[in-house]
Order: C-alpha cells, then structure tokens, then sequence
C-alpha cells in the first residue's frame, strides 16, 4: 500500500518536473498582460520555450507565487503559518527568536515607557489608605493587644491569624519584618503604634505581592465599579486587562467628558492614587519582563525589543542605549557570565562576529564630542580601530549610510555607539 502511493508520488513529481517551466512562462506573460490568451490549461499543452527556463527563474517564479499566496491574508492566518513552521523547524527557530517574531509582529514602533504600570502595586495604593485609618482609629489598648498577637505570631507561630509575611521564605521581606518588629516590642505606646501600622502595611504589600499576575488583575476586575469611567479606561490602557476590554480604537485617550471628570474636584482622592500608580516608574516593565518574561508592553523601539530578546535568553542588559557600551564592555573584561560564546564587545571585522543573539550597536558620528567619547580609550583599541578624530567630527557621508543600515536593521540595534556584542549563550 505504503510502495503504491510513493509511487504515485513519484509519478506526480515528474509530471510536474515537465510542466513547470511552462507554467513559469504562462505565469510571466499573463502577469505583464491581463488580457493574455490563451488560458493556462491551453498554454500548457502548446507551450514551446523561446530559450530554456534556468534554476533562477523557477526559484523567483516559484518566490513570486508563495508571496501572491499571502496578499490576501490577515494577521492571524499569517502567524499560523509561522507557528506551523516552528513547528516543522525547532532547532532552526530558538524559543527566544519564535517569542521576539510572535510578540512583535505588528507591535508599535514607539517607547514602551509609560505602556505599563503594575496592576500589584495599584492594588497596594488603593488599599493603604483604608488601612492607615483603620489603625488610626485603634486606641492604645487595641495597639497593645494587636502587637502581643503580632509577636507571638513572628516569634512562636502561633496564633489564630498567623499572617503570610511571617514565614516568608525570601530574605528581603524577613529583613523588613524584623525591622518592624523591633518596633512592635518597644517600650514608647508611639514607637509600638508606628511599627504596628509599618507591619501592617509590609503584611499587605507581601500578601499582593505573592499574587500572579492573573490572581492581581482578577482582584482589579472584581472592583471595576467602583472605578470612575476614565480611571478604568487608564487602567485598562496599563494593565494586560486591555487584552480584554479593549474595543474603542481611541483606547489610550480619555474624551472631553472624562478629561473633565477626572480633573473634578470630586475625583481628587483617585486621581491622586491613578498618577502615583502611573508615574511611579515608567520604565518599570523592564524589570518585571527580566523576571516574568510576560508580554506586558504596547509599544517599544529598537533597543527594547532586544532587551526583551536578552531576557527571554537569560540575560538583564543595562537599560538604555547610553550605558550599553560600558555594560557590554565590562562584561567581557569581567569574564564572570557563563555560556558559549564568551562575552565579547568589538567592531566587527569579519563574520565569526555575526553570532546568533548579538546585539549591533550602530556608530553615530556628530558635531561635537559626546560625553561617552571621553573614556573611549579604557575600551580597547579594537572598537575605535580605523576612527580617527576626522571620521568622528566631520565625515557626514559616513554617518549617513550607517543611519541607513540601522534604520534598515532597526530590530537588531541596541543602540548608537560602534561594535558588537555578544552575551554567551546558555539559553536558547
């Protein structure tokens, strides 16, 4: 059965071996022509080649069609192809390059600052202040009982309301508990009070902390009416939420009526929560892709994607495009990362350079010197072999073609200085 139909294969294979060059002609003459005859079908059987149909002009005919085949297609039917072909190709197609095409296709060309804002720490805010007055109006005999439960609770666990903070296992968080603590025992009822409300306060931020992302934006959309129309919207435009809720194409921007509504006077105590929870660190989703690796960005430009492609191989690059040099540099220097191939930070002379993961930093030439130009000798002469003070100063026509290349290269620039780099590669 099994020999029969590769037989049949067979068969199929060298009748379409035959026909191919003349599918290729008709194909060329009816794409310059709309109205050329005759049909395929009939061109096919009376098909007489005016010279022989080379190798190239199969591959570009054969090019030409697989592109013709995508026009018609939108995103999602785009991406299943890709994913059916890293599925086919594992080895040739990392994880780290499948995330960076799956992720990134489509993404925004723009700064991912400000696209992200921890929905934990949001929580955080909008519970503390309850919480403060809920100790304020404590007196001091509630105070006393409250820190007897507190240390019998840290020092013997026990009780009927042991809290989370009191075994937890990371050393950051014992160190803040046992800050607090010393306060809890002190003699002063004021000391006792204000380490009370302390521990309290670390209590609940352990506690959002431990969440996963999904327990933390559940707990958000659980309170959803109780939030303004336009502070849900911020949230939204923050958070992963907007996954979900997203269906107005003016998503990131609040209308006239919510504008006003959020500068109210009545809004004033969470508007006051919302910019704190909004400019507390707009460069924050670094730090928590390097941790997660969650997809948690709307926008990013060049250097970001890369970043985003380092995390996913293990590594937390300096942030920015201005300490990359330095950063990269030291790195080899210090020789500490481990992996294949070691660290290495050059101006690239050959291909042994051109390493799967390398990030390519482009060369700037300005007007003045800058000020990373200052330590540039603590570099190796490697990466300034070949620029001297005229190239850097006044060759204008230089600095034009590498804008080209790195405008041309954009995904893979991690900055603007000279040379490459390389971490090792221990995940991949």
């Amino acid at each position: 059965m099994a020999e029969r139909e590769l037989d049949q294969l067979r068969a199929f294979l060298a009748t379409y071996d035959k026909i191919e060059q003349r599918k290729l002609a008709w194909y060329k003459l009816s794409k310059n022509d709309p109205n050329f005859e005759p049909s395929e079908a009939e061109f096919l059987v009376e098909y007489k080649p005016d010279q022989p149909v080379t190798v190239k002009d199969i591959a570009m005919w054969k090019a030409e069609e697989y592109k013709a085949s995508l026009e018609n297609k939108k995103q999602p039917e785009l991406m299943e192809e890709i994913h059916q072909r890293f599925k086919k190709e594992p080895q040739r197609y990392p994880y780290w390059l499948q995330y960076m095409v799956v992720h990134f296709s489509g993404m925004r060309y723009a700064s991912a600052h400000g696209s992200w804002a921890d929905p934990k720490d949001l929580i955080i805010r909008l519970g503390a202040a309850d919480l403060q007055k809920k100790i304020k109006a404590l007196d001091d005999a509630a105070v006393d009982a409250l820190c007897k439960e507190k240390i019998a609770a840290y020092e013997a666990g026990t009780g009927s309301n042991i809290p989370k903070l009191a075994s937890a296992p990371e050393k950051e968080w014992k160190d803040k508990a046992a800050l607090h603590m010393l306060s809890v025992k002190a003699n002063g009822p004021k000391t006792r009070r204000a380490g009370i409300s302390a521990l309290l306060m670390e209590e609940a931020n352990y506690d959002v902390r431990s969440l996963t992302t999904e327990e933390a934006l559940t707990k958000i959309e659980a309170m959803k009416d109780t939030f303004p129309k336009w502070a849900w919207k911020e949230i939204i435009k923050l958070t992963p939420l907007r996954i979900k809720y997203v269906t107005d194409p003016n998503w990131e921007k609040l209308t006239v009526e919510e504008e006003a509504a959020r500068n109210s006077q009545e809004a004033s105590d969470i508007r006051t929560v919302m910019d704190a929870w909004e400019n507390y660190d707009t460069s924050a989703w670094r730090d928590e892709h390097g941790r997660t690796h969650e997809l948690i960005v709307s926008r990013a430009v060049c250097n970001e994607t890369a970043e985003h492609c380092q995390h996913i191989r293990g590594h937390l690059p300096p942030g920015g495009l201005t300490p990359k040099p330095k950063g990269y540099f030291n790195n080899e220097t210090e020789n500490k990362l481990t992996g294949e191939p070691r660290p290495f930070y050059t101006k690239p002379v050959s291909e042994k350079e051109d390493v799967p993961g390398a990030s390519i930093l482009w060369l700037r030439f300005v007007d003045k010197e800058p000020e990373c130009l200052a330590d540039r000798h603590s570099r190796k002469d490697k990466i300034w072999h070949g620029f001297t003070s005229r190239y850097i100063f006044k060759s204008k026509c230089i600095a034009c073609t590498e804008k080209r290349q790195g405008t041309c290269l954009g995904n893979n620039s991690v900055g603007l200085s000279a040379g490459r780099y390389c971490y090792p590669y221990p995940h991949i």
